[in-house]
């Protein structure tokens, strides 16, 4: 089965510059948190980034819940392809934490 040119780049995209550049800034974060002192942090604000199917979103939506709950409505933020904003906003409406 062939897939669309549009989902091969992203596959692609993912692979040569997503999985790098989260190496790279898992070690920045390594090493400057090694120069704090250790101890919990309160996370303020979440981004989820949302470029392609929404299907991860509905299977993700009680981890998406629980980071909402943790941070609060006002402080979670998504960032999306035009293509996937129609759907981003119709869960927008179940994206309230109780």
């Amino acid at each position: 089965m062939d897939l669309p040119a549009g989902i091969l780049t992203l596959q692609r995209t993912d692979r040569w510059v997503g999985a790098p550049l989260c190496a790279i800034l898992t070690l920045l974060r390594r090493i400057f948190e090694c120069a704090r002192r250790p101890g919990p942090h309160q996370v303020r604000r979440i981004l989820f980034v949302k470029f392609a199917e929404q299907g991860s979103t509905v299977l993700a939506y009680p981890a998406i819940l629980r980071a909402i709950e943790m941070v609060g409505r006002e402080n979670a933020y998504f960032v999306s392809a035009r293509k996937s904003l129609r759907a981003l906003n119709s869960f927008h409406q179940f994206f309230v934490v109780p």
